[in-house]
Formats: C-alpha cells, sequence, structure tokens
C-alpha cells in the first residue's frame, strides 16, 4: 500500500511493502516491513528507504537516504544492524558494487561471521586530499560461515588518496594452509587501470618467505597482469601471469624451492620452469623440472629420492615423462599421455577423464621410498621390487598389461596392526585379471598366510584368489590381538570394489576395553563459550580414493579374552565382519566361559550365562556381566552393563544392605560404623566410584603401580597401617602388612568352599594364629547354589 502527500511543489509519495520471509546468504528476515518514500530531503537526497524485520539473528534494522540519477546509485546516512554486523556511513553502488564508501562497521558472530570480531573504518572517496582513502581494519579469530580457514590476526592500515593509497598489512590465517604475511603495499588508480604492490614476508605453513621486488597485481578493462619474484625456503621462485579476453602467458621458474609450500604433504627441492601460452581455445605449454631428496613429510631423510619430470602440452594432449631414483636402491620410470581440455581464453586445463591414454610405468629395486612418496601415512610397504605394465584405456576405466614381483617384503597398516613380513609375491596381469601364481607371508611371529588364484580386475568378473591363514595375527592394535585359522575368497563385486569373504576361527585374542591414553580422570562435556575460531566445521570424513577392500568375514572362537579395568573373562564368540579393513564393523555376541572381576581389591566370579555385544567401537561394545563373591558373612553381587569404554557397576548382597555397608564387609569384614578414618576414605572412594563408573582413584592407581590384587590403609595417622597382597591362586591370597605398634605381618588365606575360608597369620613378634571363616546359608526358593569359582581344585 501507499500513500501520495505534500504540496505540488514538494511531493511525497510512501510506498509500504511487507515480506514473510526473505533470505540474504546466511540472514533470513522475517516480518519485514520496508517503506520507500520519495521526496526532496534536506540534503538534496531523493527519497529515504527502511527496513524494520526479525530475524534468525534478533531483530534487524536498515535505513537510508538515496539519490537517484548518473550510472551510480548513492545512499547517505546508512544506517545498517542485522545478523551480527552493524555499519553507518555514506555508500556508492555501480553495478551493485561499491564504487565509493565511508562507513564505520563492525561485525561480530551471526548471519556471516561463525566467529570472531572484526571493526574499523573506510573511506574511499574522490578527492586530492590526503584524507580522501582511509583504511584502518583489524580482526581477530575471524571466520567466515561455512569456511574452515580462520583469519587469527588482521591490521590493515592505510592513508592518502584512490590514485595513491599506501597501506600496511599485517595478517594470519590458520586452517589446512596456514599463511601468515608482515609487509605493506600500495594501491593506485588512474583512469581504468588499477594496480596493487606488496612488499614484505611471512610464512607458508612452516615455510618461510619474503618479496624479493614488489609482488605485482594489475587490472586494466579485460587485462590482467600479476608477477611474483619470492625467496621461498632457501630457494627462488619467480611467476608471471598476463590474461585477457584473447589469450593467456603463464611462466615460472624456481630453484631449489621448498616443496613444502607447494604440497603439504612433501619435502625436497624443486628447481625447473613451467610455461604455458595460447589464443582462444588452444593452450600450449611445457615444463622441466628437477626434484632433490623428495619424500613425504613423515618418512626420514634416508628415504628420498631425486627425479625428474618433463611435460609436453599440445592439441590437447598431456605428455608427462618422470624418473626416480635415490642412487642405488629403486628405479622407477613412467612415460604417459593423457588426454585433456585446454584453452587459453578462458583458461582451463583439466583430465579428459573418458578419452584414451597411453603410457607406460617401469619400478625396479627397493619400493619403500616410491610408496612413502605417492602412498605413506598409516601403511608401509618395503621390499625388492620388479614390474612393468603399459597402460590403455581410460582413467575411469584403465586397462593395464604387466607383471608385478615382491621379494623379502614387508607391510604394516598401524591402524589395525596388520603386520606381514617376509613378504614373496609373483603376479601378472592383463586387461581383465590379475592372476597371483605365488604368495606368501608371515606375521613375524609363527603366523603364515599363502595364497594362489585369479583375481578380475573388471566390475563382477569373477575371481578365484584363496587365502590360507594359519595361526596368523590378524589385528594387533591398542583395541585387541588376535590369532586366527582359516581360508579367505577374493571377489570383486558389481561396484568394482574386492571383497574377502569366508569363515574364520579365532584361536586366541585379547580384547581391551582401556581406551588409549585412558587415566582414570573422570571425562567431562564441556561448552567452550568465545573460542577463537569458533566451534570447528563438522566435515565428512573422506574415504580412501581407488578400489576399497571389503570384508564379509564370520568369526567363531573360544578362547577370546576381554582385560582390562577389573574384567578378565574368557568368551566364546560368533560373530560377524563387514566393512573395510581400513573401517571394520564388528558385530555378534560373545558369551562367558569363565573369568573374575577386580573391584576395590576384592575378586567376583562371573556368572557363566553373561554375555557382552561385540563392535570394534568400545563406545558400542555391550556388557551383561555379573559376578559373584562368597563372603562368610554375606554374598556379594556386581552386576557390569553399560558399555566397554563406560562400564556401570551395581552392587547387591544378601542378606540386603545398603551399598557402603556391602563394600565395608567385602573389604574389611566389618560395619562401615567400625572404620578408621584411613579405611572410611578408601570406602568413599570406592562407593564414588560405583555411583560414577570411575573417578580419580588415587589408591587403585598406587595398587596398579605397585602390581598389587588389593591395598588398603587403616588406623590413626600416628600408628597407621599398610597392607598390601596377591592372589597366588584364585582361591589362595598373600597379604604383608606393616606399620602400627605390632610391626610387620604376613597373613595367607585360603578359600576352601564359597562359604568356608582358612585364614593363617605371622607376626613380626613371632606370634601366630589360625582362624576359620564358616557360614551357612538357608536355601533360597528357586535358588542356584552351584560353585562357580573357576578352579576346579577347591571344589574336591
Amino acid at each position: 500500500d501507499g500513500a501520495l502527500t505534500g504540496t505540488l511543489a514538494q511531493p511525497r509519495a510512501d510506498l509500504r511493502a511487507a515480506f514473510d520471509k526473505v533470505a540474504a546468504g546466511g540472514l533470513t528476515l522475517t516480518n519485514a516491513d520496508l517503506v520507500l518514500s520519495f521526496r526532496k530531503g534536506a540534503d538534496a537526497s531523493d527519497g529515504r528507504v527502511v527496513l524494520n524485520s526479525g530475524s534468525n539473528y534478533g531483530p534487524a534494522h536498515a535505513s537510508g537516504n538515496f539519490y537517484l540519477g548518473g550510472p551510480r546509485l548513492r545512499l547517505s546516512d546508512v544506517d545498517v544492524n542485522a545478523g551480527g554486523v552493524a555499519a553507518q556511513g555514506d555508500v556508492a553502488l555501480s553495478n551493485n558494487f561499491p564504487s565509493s564508501a565511508d562507513l564505520t562497521f563492525t561485525a561480530r558472530q551471526g548471519a556471516f561471521l561463525a566467529s570472531g570480531e572484526a571493526n574499523g573504518r573506510v573511506r574511499l572517496t574522490e578527492g586530492a586530499g590526503d584524507q580522501t582513502a582511509v583504511l584502518d581494519v583489524t580482526g581477530r579469530n575471524v571466520r567466515l560461515t561455512g569456511q574452515d580457514w580462520t583469519l587469527r590476526n588482521l591490521s590493515l592500515k592505510g592513508q592518502g588518496t584512490l590514485d595513491r593509497l599506501p597501506f600496511t598489512l599485517a595478517a594470519d590465517v590458520g586452517g589446512a594452509n596456514p599463511v601468515q604475511f608482515n609487509g605493506s603495499g600500495e594501491y593506485s588508480r588512474q583512469d581504468a587501470a588499477q594496480s596493487l604492490t606488496l612488499r614484505g614476508g611471512g610464512r607458508v605453513r612452516e615455510i618461510a618467505f619474503t618479496t624479493r621486488a614488489p609482488a605485482v597485481f594489475a587490472i586494466n578493462g579485460d587485462g590482467r597482469v600479476a608477477r611474483l619474484d619470492l625467496g621461498v625456503g632457501g630457494g627462488v621462485l619467480t611467476g608471471e601471469l598476463k590474461q585477457d579476453s584473447q589469450g593467456s602467458v603463464i611462466q615460472a621458474d624456481m630453484t631449489n624451492v621448498e616443496m613444502g609450500s607447494l604440497a603439504p604433504d612433501l619435502r625436497g627441492q624443486v628447481t625447473g620452469r613451467v610455461s604455458m601460452q595460447g589464443q582462444g581455445d588452444t593452450l600450449r605449454g611445457s615444463a622441466n623440472i628437477d626434484l632433490k631428496q623428495l619424500r613425504s613429510v613423515d618418512a626420514p631423510r634416508g628415504l628420498a629420492v631425486d627425479g625428474t619430470l618433463n611435460a609436453d602440452l599440445g592439441d590437447n594432449i598431456l605428455r608427462l615423462r618422470a624418473q626416480a631414483n635415490d642412487g642405488t636402491a629403486v628405479q622407477a620410470t613412467a612415460d604417459v599421455s593423457l588426454p585433456v581440455e585446454a584453452s587459453a581464453a578462458p583458461l582451463r586445463l583439466a583430465i579428459a577423464r573418458t578419452r584414451d591414454m597411453s603410457g607406460q610405468v617401469a619400478i625396479r629395486g627397493q619400493i619403500q621410498p616410491i610408496w612413502d612418496l605417492f602412498l605413506g601415512g598409516a601403511q608401509s610397504l618395503s621390499g625388492q621390487v620388479n614390474g612393468q605394465a603399459t597402460l590403455a584405456g581410460t582413467l575411469n576405466a584403465p586397462r593395464l598389461n604387466g607383471r608385478l614381483d615382491l621379494e623379502q617384503g614387508a607391510f604394516r597398516d598401524s591402524a589395525t596392526g596388520l603386520r606381514l613380513e617376509s613378504v614373496t609375491l609373483a603376479s601378472r596381469f592383463n586387461d581383465s585379471q590379475a592372476v597371483i601364481e605365488r604368495f606368501q607371508a608371515t606375521d613375524g611371529l609363527k603366523g603364515e598366510v599363502s595364497g594362489s588364484g585369479d583375481l578380475g580386475l573388471r566390475q563382477g568378473s569373477p575371481s578365484t584368489l584363496q587365502l590360507e591363514l594359519t595361526r596368523f595375527r590378524v589385528i594387533d592394535n591398542d583395541i585387541a590381538q588376535a590369532r586366527a585359522n582359516g581360508r579367505l575368497t577374493a571377489v570383486r563385486g558389481a561396484d568394482g570394489n574386492i571383497r574377502l569373504t569366508g569363515a574364520v576361527n579365532i584361536d586366541e585374542a585379547e580384547i581391551s576395553p582401556e581406551l588409549p591414553g585412558s587415566n582414570g580422570i573422570v571425562k567431562m562435556d564441556v561448552v567452550e563459550i568465545n573460542r577463537p575460531g569458533g566451534d570447528p566445521v563438522e566435515t565428512e570424513k573422506k574415504t580412501a580414493g581407488g578400489p576399497q577392500i571389503g570384508l564379509d568375514l564370520t568369526l567363531t572362537g573360544r578362547e577370546i579374552h576381554l582385560r582390562g579395568r577389573g574384567l578378565n573373562v574368557e568368551l566364546a564368540a560368533n560373530a560377524r565382519v563387514r566393512g573395510t579393513i581400513a573401517q571394520p564393523q564388528l558385530t555378534g555376541t560373545a558369551n562367558v566361559v569363565r573369568g573374575d572381576y577386580e573391584f576395590a581389591g576384592k575378586r567376583f566370579v562371573f556368572d557363566d550365562r553373561g554375555s557382552v555385544i561385540l563392535s570394534t567401537d568400545p563406545a558400542r561394545i555391550r556388557l551383561n556381566l555379573q559376578a559373584v563373591r562368597e563372603d562368610p558373612a554375606l554374598t556379594a553381587v556386581i552386576k557390569v552393563t553399560g558399555s566397554a569404554a563406560e562400564p556401570k557397576i551395581e552392587l547387591t548382597s544378601t542378606p540386603a544392605l545398603p551399598q557402603d555397608e556391602i563394600l565395608s564387609q567385602v573389604l574389611f569384614g566389618r560395619s562401615a560404623a567400625q572404620l578408621s578414618p584411613f579405611e572410611a576414605a578408601q570406602l568413599a572412594s570406592a562407593v564414588a566410584s560405583l555411583a560414577g563408573g570411575g573417578g580419580f582413584d588415587v589408591i587403585g592407581n598406587l595398587r596398579e603401580l605397585a602390581g598389587l590384587d588389593r591395598l588398603s590403609f587403616s588406623g590413626e595417622a600416628s600408628s597407621l597401617t599398610v597392607a598390601g597382597g596377591r592372589y597366588i591362586t584364585d582361591d589362595v591370597y598373600l597379604e604383608v602388612i606393616g606399620g602400627a605398634e605390632r610391626g610387620a605381618a604376613v597373613s595367607v588365606e585360603w578359600q576352601v568352599r564359597r562359604n568356608l575360608a582358612i585364614t593363617s597369620k605371622f607376626g613380626g613378634e613371632g606370634d601366630t594364629s589360625l582362624s576359620v571363616r564358616w557360614r551357612r546359608e538357608g536355601p533360597r526358593p528357586g535358588g542356584d547354589r552351584r560353585d562357580r569359582r573357576p578352579n576346579p581344585a577347591a571344589r574336591r
């Protein structure tokens, strides 16, 4: 709606519009009220615009006077406050882009900033005075919404005119490719020509650089020019780009430039020249590069190689000729022609993945330097290799013909702990299949794996490759160790990935619920407010490129031991493993065969009806266990549930008692009211661990450090008694007592039956004692009176 008011000499038109929702990037305006007034203002403006609304970041407001006519739209008395950004001043827009401005602003976390704060003044106006152009901008921990890099610090200051504006710049950018720069520059403008120069230095990742001559960036119409002359990591990098609507010219020269400044995963020095030039849809070029001491970032210098790379670009074909060697151990060569899509205007160079390629590759000698260079990281491979192949087909559907042999090989996957030693491989391959003539390896100990057969190289092609495991260590990491026997078959699925199928019998395995790095301290959920850089951006996990080796295995076995956090259990498992070798997914169950649980220095025998739901994630290993301790005074039962990462413990007894009374009877053989202060402190620690599933247990940590099953303190401070002991067998407990007024003593307890115990004690002053504890308990309806202690000798 609207209204027409005013006079004939000074008419006024007010137009009003309402919008339910207006989206502007990350800012969503709701219930927006827009008022557009056309009238002559005191400042000769042609009207005023006012916008008020709500938003996903609170109330939003914008207003300003506008001037019509000419090629630009000018706004004065601008006042904006929306989405975390507040700005005031004047601005002129040309082709929807600011052509002049005089604004002060503050930007905080909101629609446009995920974190941090930036503020300052930008004045870019016409005129000859030294105050017509002013830059004064600072920022700290600024991260734009949706970006994973952070501008940790920014200081941009300058003063002059639009024809010549000198400035200083200090910037520290964090992220995957951190950059620091500290220097000065100058912006200049003459008619349609604009240029920017920079001089200074900084670091790219950890590689230092400095400008040997000012860096130049210039624009004039559709023409662009950029020139660099840098000292980089002890070397020199010079480059020039010339580009317009007709064509492009690019040239770069490098002398001993550190590879880490160009590729973050590599180290070494590069020397050479790269040049490209062309007009329209024609682009030609060449590259001649020498590489010295090239290696992956985590490889020792002894595994570095030297090499050369020569490239020629023309007629939409990129020919690459490369060779690498380390002087003695390895020689690798490649001569490959790749189809490309190339043009000079616009500048474009991309691999055509669906057009034919051709080439030859060969490698002979120690493979470890080449493997670490291109495929290193969590996996390592070494050994004497002899391989050659011809390439054909396309990048999306390659065809290979050749042979690959490996002797004295060794492979290690640090994620799973998989280890292959003394690897021997003899294989040949053609367009459709790889023939494994012989494959043998050990696990570094007594385990062996061997195999032979055909492996299809095309999607859905048949495979007959079989692997035989003989007491082979299939996993060895911080969570589990296991040996297995069985036969695996490799098949290639319709998706082109290899999958291992078969049945595996676990000979022996140990699973630890103790997480790597665990220190017994209870972890707290923490919410960080005003965190520098903001909360990290959640990104999808990157999957490894190329074919993935999938798994579909059934696992059975009895001698599977779960040890850690007081658990010592033998299990019988029936499980299945899916997923991939890199990310296996374990499902199934494991039932208790025998075992015990140690809590507060006392042993509880497991009921054989317990079970564990298996997983490769400790947080998803579900426990359903029950352990019993028979003492002369009572029968205590501990139920262990929850996950292996965060077990939950519940304590009950017969006759029924409160938890502190149960623990007092189990730990000290008497009521909690009769305990000394030191014993009460131990009792409180045990009760806290029951309630919270953990805690910083000082006494428990001391007990584990000393290798004892029990450690206790009793008496008063003036006559402190310390007792520590271990179970010699499942039913014989030896304890040494020191301190107090009567000196040292040794106690031996034999749990003859679940309701009968004999204790013998020898004192430091020659006194001895023998005691017998016996308890009779009436039958319970439906109760189970079986003796479940694992030691059969105690039942005779």
